[in-house]
This record gives structure tokens, C-alpha cells and sequence, in this order.
């Protein structure tokens, strides 16, 4: 049902039909398939195959990101951070943020560096900041290069504020994690 969907949804050897996507990646989603759950959060938050509906989105990452589905738990704290289809909730988003960033997702890594340096959402921390942004700029190799540039530039602000001892705490705490 799953590779069945994604065939729909690509036009790889069916015409492209995102509403028949979504039905089989329904039907995968139904049968508790985490990867299908948030394909059909994402058809729900892009209007692919049926209105959009932010609500119905976050009810599907919701399902996927409790199962350990790093994209769900990202795109349910980008929801919970502009505030589409659930609350704006800042510690909301930031927790979903640190649940994929912590599987390794990139944007999440990031996104969860700024609130980290910034307070929102979580105890501003210098520290974590750099750690997250220093995993960010590692995890975006394939990413354009204006992203990349920008996480970069990021991370070199937050280093320039910090104290040679909290740095060293950093890099050490990156360490760690690339280690496990």
C-alpha cells in the first residue's frame, strides 16, 4: 500500500494522482505504518489530493512522531511554531523540534539551535545552541548552499559570544553525541 502510494504520488509508472496517493497512503497510515502517517500529514498540510487542513496534518504527525518518525516530530513542531492547525506554542514547538533533532534531522537541529539561543520556547543556553547548530551545519550536506551558509553564519555568532570554557563544553557535548 505504502510503495503502491508512492508510485501515485511520483507518476513513477502510474500518472501522478495525488488523491490515489493518498488513499493507499491512508490505508498503509490506518495499518499504524509511521511512514505513511506522516506522508499523509503532509498531503493534508500541502492540499495534495484534498483541501489542506493543518488541523488533519498535525492529528497525522501527531501519529507518526510518537512512533519515532524524525520528519513527523519536525513538521508538528513547524505547526506548533507558526501556529497552523494546533496552537502557537513555543515550548510545544521546541519539544518536537528536540524529539527529531535528537533522531538527527537537520532543520530541526537548527530551528531548535535558534530557539536555544534565543530562549524561546526553552532556557536560552549558549551552549546548546552551539551544539545544535554545529550538528545542523554537519547534517546539511546535501542542503542548498544558502542554507548551509546561513546555518554557518549562525553558528559562528553564537560562538563569538561565548566564553572559551563554554565552548569547549560545546564542542565536547557534540562530541558526545556524534559518539552514541
Amino acid at each position: 500500500q505504502y510503495n503502491l502510494a508512492l508510485l501515485h504520488a511520483a507518476g513513477r509508472g502510474v500518472p501522478r494522482d495525488d488523491a490515489e496517493a493518498l488513499k493507499w497512503f491512508r490505508r498503509a497510515a490506518e495499518r499504524g505504518l509511521a511512514g505513511a502517517q506522516h506522508n499523509v500529514g503532509v498531503m493534508h498540510a500541502g492540499g495534495r489530493g484534498v483541501p489542506r487542513d493543518d488541523a488533519e496534518a498535525a492529528r497525522w504527525f501527531r501519529r507518526a512522531a510518537d512512533q519515532g518518525h524524525a520528519g513527523a516530530a519536525y513538521n508538528l513542531g513547524a505547526l506548533h511554531d507558526h501556529g497552523r492547525g494546533v496552537p502557537q506554542d513555543d515550548a510545544e514547538a521546541a519539544k518536537w523540534y528536540r524529539e527529531a533533532a535528537e533522531r538527527g534531522h537537520a532543520n530541526a537541529q537548527y530551528n531548535l539551535g535558534l530557539m536555544c539561543q534565543h530562549g524561546t520556547g526553552v532556557a536560552p543556553s549558549l551552549v546548546d545552541a552551539h551544539l545544535w547548530l554545529s550538528l545542523a551545519v554537519e547534517g546539511f550536506p546535501d542542503a542548498s548552499e544558502d542554507l548551509r551558509d546561513l546555518a554557518q553564519v549562525r553558528l559562528a555568532g553564537v560562538a563569538a559570544q561565548m566564553t572559551p570554557a563554554e565552548l569547549a563544553q560545546a564542542r565536547e557535548r557534540a562530541r558526545d553525541w556524534r559518539a552514541r
